[in-house]
Parts: structure tokens; C-alpha cells; sequence
């Protein structure tokens, strides 16, 4: 029994006595408690957002996080409507009882379960459904589910009123002229409502092109007849070519990483390895399939789907009123001696025909006079021309042919005609297969191996072999079939006999009308019934101008039906423009591992706060997605995101005021409330730590930007576990009780970029001026020309060298910084710029390139003797990691984060003076520092950069990715 808790009542008393908070969180414990047994959701209304996080992480250690749904209550409508919307969403969760908070805490722990009792016996009984619209493709359509459907029909008008919706001249089928209505798609989106039911049949093939427009308007349960839906898609998108229908709908099953590589010109492969089915499974209100093969498959796709939609009903056959054997064989021209071995179905190498071919060949049948091998379908292809070409050249060719296309009747006489069937396949994509039935049916026996839905087959109905058998065991089956005459008959009969108790069309139509009926709850609303109504009390009230929050908040509550769990990838910044240097180059990275390297039934998708009329909102950042992963086709909108109950959000970037006024519009509380987990990845907080080495008035703009944070997230992971320690010091300190501290995490970048932050067209045959010979020892700055990087500082230490008679050589690469800021809002770059252009040993001993390729700077990396990085500061330190990937040795500023990062595989520079503080004694112990390393670098006694601990894109993505999914505490 599905238990829905209504905890609206709950929320109110914590909005009215939050002094009581405690207390009465703790008697909800106490009821999930005790309840622990039962399946339970937890009804939230969102016009009590703050109050909804408080609930959500009370119940988050007991109850997964999907089961706790919330509803978007619209704003601005009258208290009666806003009422109504929220009791027809109980309904629209169909819950088997609902129960209110304030009757489930009046009762004790050891009463609940009694309590429950009774409200389960007083409860509404489910309607049975009257009317239902039946859409699928009929005969004379040539697919096996016009025919399914035909036999389905006869059953299940005994039980409905049925109208069939078909996209087809004519139904050639008498029974259902007579017995049904006939309906066009368009009927079915304007009269929906008149249906107490609608049940879709769908294959993979064009005949069933029109319903997936349909699912999305008018929604039913759906009969899943093949798991993979890549032809159906195609199918579609031949007809309408400007529509690429088949990338979206792998892009919607399998995400971003199933396009990658891939273009509309491998269709054929995109088609075979991904099944493009994620419309049907998400927009269904239940789904029926033939095996439990096919559920678990459904489940292996989309992890988050409710298993109690999926229903398992057998695949039908109405039992045979065989023909006469002998007049069947009469027609097909075979004697009564001749033994007839059939392959039913369209040849192909899934269908493994070569396989049987050469075990016929070999076994005991092809010496028996009379054996005759048939493969009664069509064989097209390279595939079917090999078959033919070894058939003509086997032992006796006349004995074995391909019918090609079968009609009924001929179909129908080799069924009558056979002695023996063999159903072999491989690779299956969740399919059932009607034609072993039809060999069942007609006392054939018949031989099959265990590949997905037909190891499901009753034992001893047919001949099992393993799913990956060897060719002597094929033999083995054939040779038994002959010498064994009682295996034959017991095989004939026991399959018979499984048609008649478990796939006769009255025992399958018993089950679909049970599906359907419980489909059929009182009281329980569609989504659209639940908009209209509201729209129309409203418009009785005189307020017309609310149906926009309508709408707003119907796509908030319903459309995040959940079958994949969702990572929204925040890069608002980053998608904004085209820097690929330091955050941006850091998200772009994260952004690109986690799609493409992430968790299977895990979705990553690219988002970015936009300015709409109604205010900031999220929306898809699918274009800027594609053209990360290279990818083409695809042409979606960046439409607004449709979250749900478990999924994560994780901002990757820095999007200042975007984040800030969307705090303060609450987008960050209204996505917690409705269950998302949201995080923030923090890059460091120096505007904070040291303003000075900021433009005049990026403190305070950080400052809100990082309370915004702080009130926003259940998460704030820093890139180093220093900035991780700093974030929650500043919060403590400044915003002592303002809001529940969020969690505290720390994962540390990748560095394996396949390219450089910098562009330019700098080639390394340009990068130096002085002769190749030289053996002055090389020192390397990589990063942005900006005051915290202390390149001030640098010049100091290198002029005191040069000046004392020594040689070094200093090269300097990063672009100048803050370029778009006014000069006199950029502390020191103005002068420290004119200090680099006009040094005497500028082009001699001091090299600064403004960008540079990336093949020069692997040159660089690989010409210098060390790494030297003096920043007052940093979050992370990415060359340091860089230069040791390369062995070059690191000489860093002895701070936390140079720690962290390099630990024992640096040698580390004294000085704790800050930029614009006294230096000159730092400069003299730094100096003498660097002659004791040059010292220790001719002995080979540096401290070793081989030691460093770094990790790869795709680890750190994948680090990330366990943080926010909760699944790693880091």
C-alpha cells in the first residue's frame, strides 16, 4: 500500500509557532519511524517554502528524497482556489491512502498500524473505468501489433466502450467496424477528457509514428512492445526532415555522452546502441510490457522510475484453430515424408541464421531424406546475401530456401506445416517475440536460447538451449528433435498447453482491464483538469490576470515527472562569454567530465540563470552544452529547466548578481523546497581575505554574493579543503545565526587539459631570443598579470639577483588583467604593466608574453628549470600542478593552499609580507632562499615534483559528482 502523509497542516504550525519547531519535527521522526515498513510520500505545498526545507531535512536520513513531493502553490489567486489546486494534487499523486499529519500523531506507535487498518477499509474504492480511447496501429497496417491489437480488441470490448484512434486510410478489420468507434488524433487531444481511460500500443516502426506527439497531449498507459525505439524515430524524422528527432530522443534517454563523436550520418549505430525511448517513459501514466526482462531493462534506464507503474502482462495469441497440416503442405508443395524445419521472422544477424544453417548442415536432419529448412521472412542486406550464397553452395541446395516477405495465409500454412521451429536470437532489445509464440500455438516444437524476454518462457514449453551457445549444442538440440520422437511430442503438447493458461487473449485482457481500472482513482485529477479548474475559478472571481502564475506553477509541480535523476550544472558565467582562462577554463572542464564520464541513470545538464518577464528563472544551456562537446544536429531551445523531488543543482562558476537577485527572488528556497539539492562550488573568497588586491568595491559585491550562497545551498564544497575551512570561518564569524549553516566539502581540481588557458599566436620557435645554448637557469611564472599574483614582487626578488652578478632568467606568461576596468580602479596593473614593457633586462633576462599558445607554453614547461609561483594568495595553485605532470620543479610562497596542493614536492619561499607592506627584508631572505634551491638543483637534491598528488579531469569530476549526490563526505 502506497501511504501519502499530508503535511501541509505541519508546515502551518511551524510557520505559526516556529518556537515549537523542535517538538514537532520530532513527533514526524517518530511517525516515519514507525513506519518504516510501509511505501510512503510525503505531501509539502510550496507556499511554505522555508518551512518545506525544514521538513526535507528532518525526513532526509529515513526517506529518500524523491518521495517527498511539493506543490507550487500559484501567487496571487484567492485562498479557495489556491485550496483546490493542492487537494487535486493529493489526487493527481495517486496514493493508495491519504493521511494528514495532525490524524496520523493523534494515535501511538503501537495504534498506527491498526489506525491505518481501519482508514484503508473507509476508504474510496477505485471507479472502474467505462470508456477508453485504444491507440494503435490495425490491420491492414503490416506490423505484428496491428494484429496483437485486433485480437486484444475482441477481448477488451467485452469490458469498455472502445474507441480506437488510428493515423490510417482504412481497418480492414470487420470485428472492429462493428464493435468500435474509429477516431482520428486530433479527436483524441480535443475529447480526451471524455475517456475514462487511454492506452497506447507502441512498437519501433513508422506505423506508430503519430502517437509520440500524442503521449505528451493527451497521456495514457502505454504498451511497450519493443524497449528501443531508434527506428521509430527515424522514422519520424524522415518524414519530417528539418526535425531531428532521433538525436533529441537519444539525447533525452541517454544524455549528452551518446552524441558525442556521433553525427546524423551514423544513424544505423545510434539506432542499435541507444534505445530513444525517454518521451514514452516519462510522459506515461503506466507502463505495460511483455516480460520482466523489458521492466528490467526500463529499470536499468531510468533508475527513478516508479516500479509500481510498470506491469508485466504476457504477450498474447488467441488459441489456433489450426488448419489441415496435409492441405498446408499440399500448398507449399512438400510430401508427407519430408521433415520441415522453420525460421519465422525477418532474417538478420540478431536473428542468428548463418548460426542455424551451419547446425542444420551438420546435424543428423540435413542426411535425412526429406529435411527441408525454411526461412520463412525477408533477408535483405549483405546479411541475406551471404545466407543465400551458403545456402547454393551447401550439400544440397534445393533442400533449404528464404520465402521472403510471408503473407497471413502463407504465414500461416508453414506454422501448419512445420515439424520442427528453431527461434534463435542475440542481442535483444527488450522485444517479445509473437512468432515463438505462434510456434507454441501450433503444437510446433521449437527450439530457442535464453536471450533476454525468452528466457522467461514456461519450462519445458520449448527446447532451452544457453543464451551464448556453442555450435555443437544447436546440433545436439536438432539431433534430439529427431531421435527422440517422445521429446518432440512433449514439447508440442506443454507448449500448447502454455497458450491455453498463460497467453489466451482472455487472461491477457483480464490483466489489462485491471491495469486500466486502477488507473481510474476517485477523486483523482490530470494536470490539466487541475490548470482548467483553477483557470475558471479564478476567471469567476474576477482575477484574470492570474492564469501566467497558473501555468508557472503547473510547470513547476507536474512537470518534473522524475525517471532520471537530474545534476543541473550551473555556468551562468561561464556560458555568458567566451573566457577560457581560470574559472571558466575550471568549469568547462567539470562541465564536460561529469556529462560524459558521469553515473549511469544520472542526467548532467548545463544551466544558467536568465532574466525572464517573470523574474530569474533557470533554463537549459543547451546550445552553449553542444558546442562544448562539439556536438551538431541537435538544435534544442534553451528552455526554463523542469526540476524534481532528488534532483541536484551545483554552480560551478561565479555569476555575481545573477545569483544575488535570484536569492533574494527565491529561486534557491522554492528549488529546496520542491527537493532539490543544491550546491556551490567555491573557487576562494580573497576579495574578502585581502580586498586590496581587488578593484575598489568587489568586496562588498562578493560579500553579498557569498551570503547569497550561504542562504541558498545544503552545500558548499571548496576546490581546496583551505578555501573550504575559510568559507565556513567567514560564516560563522559574520553570519552567526542568520540562516543553517549548509555542509562543508572540499574537492581538488583536475589537470590534464589537453590545451592551455592562452591564445595567442606566440609559436615556440619565437619564445626566445637568447641562444639555445644558454645555461642560466630558467624560471617560469604562468597566470593572469594581477596584484595578488605578486609579479611586483618577482621583479623585486629578480633585479636583487641580477643586481648581486647572477643570470637567471625570469619568462612571464598571463594576459593583463582587468582590462575592461577603468585604470584607476586596477590597483597596481597600470604600473606593474609599464615595469614589465620597460625593464632593462626586458628581452635579455626577462621575458613576458601576453598570451601564448599552446604549443608554446608546453615548450616553455619543458625549457624551464622551475616553476615559481610568489601569489599572496590562491585557491587552488593549478600551475603548480601543471609544471610537476611535467617533473619541473615547484618553487612556491609558503601558503596553506601551495601546502595543500604540492605538500613535500615544493620547495616553499618565506615571507609573509602582502602587497604594499614593507618587502625588503622578505626580498633578501627570499633571494637567499632561491640560491639555497639553486644549490640544492645542481646537486639533484630539490625537492622531487614527481611526489605530487594530482588528480585527472575525470576524477575530479567524478569526486564532485559523489559530493553532491550525497554518496561521498569528503
Amino acid at each position: 500500500m502506497r501511504l501519502l502523509i499530508d503535511a501541509s497542516g505541519l508546515q502551518r504550525e511551524l510557520a505559526a509557532s516556529p518556537e515549537e519547531k523542535t517538538r514537532l519535527l520530532a513527533e514526524l521522526e517518530r511517525l516515519l519511524h514507525s513506519l518504516v515498513d510501509e511505501d510512503v510520500r510525503i505531501a509539502l505545498r510550496g507556499d511554505f517554502p522555508g518551512e518545506a526545507i525544514q521538513i526535507r531535512r528532518t525526513v532526509s536520513s529515513g526517506i529518500d528524497a524523491s518521495k517527498v513531493v511539493t506543490c507550487a502553490i500559484p501567487a496571487n489567486i484567492c485562498p479557495e482556489t489556491s485550496d483546490r489546486w493542492y487537494r487535486g494534487f493529493l489526487g493527481y499523486l495517486r496514493a493508495d491512502l491519504v493521511v494528514d499529519f495532525e490524524t496520523m500523531r493523534a494515535v501511538s506507535s503501537a495504534d498506527l498500524q491498526g489506525k491505518l487498518s481501519e482508514l484503508t477499509e473507509r476508504r474510496v474504492q477505485p471507479a472502474s473505468a467505462r470508456k477508453i480511447a485504444f491507440v494503435s496501429p490495425l490491420p491492414p497496417s503490416r506490423t505484428g501489433i496491428a494484429d496483437y491489437s485486433a485480437e486484444l480488441l475482441r477481448e477488451l470490448c467485452d469490458r469498455f466502450s472502445v474507441d480506437v484512434v488510428v493515423d490510417q486510410e482504412e481497418v480492414s478489420d470487420p470485428f472492429v467496424g462493428q464493435h468500435c468507434t474509429v477516431r482520428s488524433p486530433r479527436w483524441l487531444i480535443d475529447h480526451q477528457q471524455d475517456y475514462d481511460g487511454i492506452v497506447y500500443h507502441i512498437g519501433n516502426s513508422a506505423f506508430h509514428a503519430y502517437q509520440m506527439p500524442l503521449i505528451r497531449r493527451a497521456p495514457g498507459i502505454v504498451v511497450l512492445h519493443d524497449f528501443f525505439l531508434g527506428d521509430l524515430q527515424f522514422a519520424r524524422e524522415r518524414a519530417e526532415p528539418s526535425i531531428p528527432f532521433l538525436l533529441r530522443a537519444i539525447y533525452r534517454s541517454d544524455g549528452y555522452r551518446a552524441l558525442v563523436g556521433k553525427s546524423e550520418s551514423r544513424s544505423a549505430e545510434l539506432i542499435r546502441d541507444y534505445p530513444a525511448n525517454y518521451d514514452v517513459a516519462r510522459y506515461s501514466k503506466g507502463l505495460v510490457v511483455h516480460s520482466d526482462f523489458s521492466r528490467q531493462l526500463l529499470k536499468r534506464q531510468y533508475p527513478a522510475i516508479d516500479q509500481k507503474t510498470i506491469h508485466v502482462i504476457p504477450h498474447l495469441r488467441q488459441p489456433e484453430l489450426k488448419r489441415s497440416r496435409s492441405e498446408a503442405r499440399a500448398r507449399l508443395g512438400l510430401s508427407d515424408g519430408d521433415f520441415l524445419t522453420c525460421t519465422f521472422g525477418v532474417v538478420g544477424p540478431n536473428k542468428l541464421a548463418l548460426e542455424l544453417l551451419e547446425a542444420w548442415q551438420a546435424s543428423r536432419l540435413s542426411e535425412r531424406p526429406g529435411s527441408k529448412l525454411a526461412f520463412v521472412g525477408e533477408a535483405g542486406g549483405r546479411y541475406g546475401d551471404d545466407l543465400r550464397r551458403r545456402i547454393d553452395t551447401g550439400v544440397v541446395p534445393e533442400n533449404a530456401w528464404i520465402t521472403g516477405w510471408a503473407e497471413t495465409e502463407l504465414f500461416h500454412d508453414y506454422l501448419a506445416a512445420a515439424d520442427l521451429a528453431v527461434q534463435l536470437r542475440a542481442n535483444s532489445r527488450g522485444e517479445t517475440s509473437g512468432t515463438i509464440l505462434d510456434c507454441m500455438n501450433y503444437s510446433v516444437p521449437t527450439i530457442v536460447n535464453a536471450n533476454g524476454s525468452m528466457s522467461e518462457l514456461p519450462s519445458e514449453s520449448v527446447y532451452m538451449l544457453r543464451d551464448k551457445f556453442e555450435k555443437a549444442e544447436l546440433v545436439e538440440a536438432l539431433d534430439a528433435i529427431v531421435l527422440r520422437p517422445e521429446l518432440a511430442q512433449r514439447l508440442s503438447e506443454r507448449g500448447r498447453q502454455a497458450i491455453l493458461e498463460l497467453y489466451c487473449p482472455r487472461l491477457c485482457a483480464e490483466k489489462y482491464a485491471s491495469v486500466i481500472a486502477a488507473s481510474v482513482e476517485d477523486g483523482q485529477s490530470t494536470p490539466n483538469e487541475i490548470v482548467q479548474n483553477a483557470i475558471s475559478s479564478e476567471k469567476a472571481q474576477g482575477n484574470e490576470e492570474s492564469a501566467r502564475e497558473i501555468f508557472r506553477a503547473a510547470a513547476l509541480t507536474f512537470g518534473g515527472t522524475q525517471i532520471q535523476r537530474t545534476v543541473h550544472v550551473d555556468v551562468t558565467a561561464t556560458a555568458a562569454t567566451d573566457l577560457k582562462t581560470g574559472i571558466e577554463r575550471v568549469a568547462r572542464a567539470l562541465l564536460r567530465e561529469m556529462a560524459l564520464h558521469g553515473r549511469e541513470g544520472i542526467r548532467v545538464e548545463a544551466v544558467a540563470l536568465r532574466r525572464t518577464s517573470g523574474g530569474w528563472r533557470y533554463c537549459y544551456a543547451r546550445r552553449f552544452m553542444s558546442e562544448l562537446l562539439g556536438i551538431t544536429g541537435l538544435d534544442l531551445d534553451d528552455s526554463p529547466i523542469e526540476p524534481a523531488s532528488g534532483d541536484c543543482l551545483v554552480a560551478l562558476d561565479v555569476a555575481g548578481q545573477p545569483v544575488i537577485e535570484a536569492q533574494r527572488q527565491g529561486v534557491f528556497e522554492t528549488l529546496r523546497a520542491h527537493g532539490v539539492h543544491v550546491s556551490f562550488l567555491v573557487h576562494d573568497i580573497l576579495p574578502l581575505m585581502q580586498p586590496e588586491v581587488f578593484p575598489p568595491g568587489a568586496e562588498e559585491g562578493f560579500r553579498q554574493w557569498l551570503d547569497a550562497v550561504g542562504e541558498s545551498s545544503d552545500q558548499i564544497i571548496g576546490v581546496t579543503k583551505t578555501v573550504s575551512d575559510n568559507v565556513r570561518n567567514w560564516m560563522i564569524r559574520e553570519k552567526p545565526g542568520k540562516y543553517p549553516l549548509p555542509e562543508f566539502f572540499w574537492s581538488h581540481h583536475g589537470a590534464d587539459f589537453s590545451a592551455s588557458a592562452f591564445d595567442s599566436e606566440t609559436s615556440a620557435s619565437e619564445l626566445f631570443q637568447f641562444p639555445a645554448q644558454s645555461t642560466a637557469p630558467v624560471f617560469l611564472m604562468v597566470g593572469t598579470i594581477e596584484p595578488r599574483k605578486r609579479y611586483d614582487l618577482a621583479l623585486d626578488l629578480f633585479d636583487e639577483l641580477w643586481e648581486s652578478g647572477e643570470q637567471p632568467i625570469l619568462v612571464i606568461v598571463g594576459k593583463e588583467g582587468w582590462q575592461d576596468q577603468p585604470d584607476d580602479r586596477r590597483r597596481n596593473i597600470p604600473s606593474l604593466v609599464e615595469r614589465l614593457r620597460n625593464h632593462p633586462q626586458q628581452g635579455k633576462r626577462l621575458f613576458w608574453f601576453n598570451g601564448i599558445g599552446d604549443e608554446a607554453l608546453s615548450e616553455l614547461y619543458r625549457r624551464a628549470s622551475a616553476l615559481l609561483a610568489l601569489s599572496d594568495d590562491e585557491g587552488f595553485g593549478l600551475p603548480l600542478i601543471e609544471a610537476s605532470q611535467r617533473q619541473l620543479p615547484v618553487i612556491a610562497r609558503d601558503i596553506d593552499v601551495f601546502r595543500e596542493v604540492a605538500g613535500d614536492g615544493a620547495w616553499f619561499l618565506g615571507g609573509a609580507s602582502k602587497l604594499g607592506e614593507p618587502a625588503e627584508t622578505d626580498i633578501l631572505a627570499m633571494s637567499s632562499q632561491l640560491r639555497d634551491w639553486l644549490a640544492l638543483y645542481v646537486r639533484n637534491e630539490h625537492p622531487d615534483p614527481r611526489t605530487v598528488r594530482w588528480k585527472t579531469w575525470q576524477e575530479s569530476a567524478e569526486c564532485l559528482l559523489s559530493i553532491v549526490l550525497n554518496e561521498k563526505k569528503v
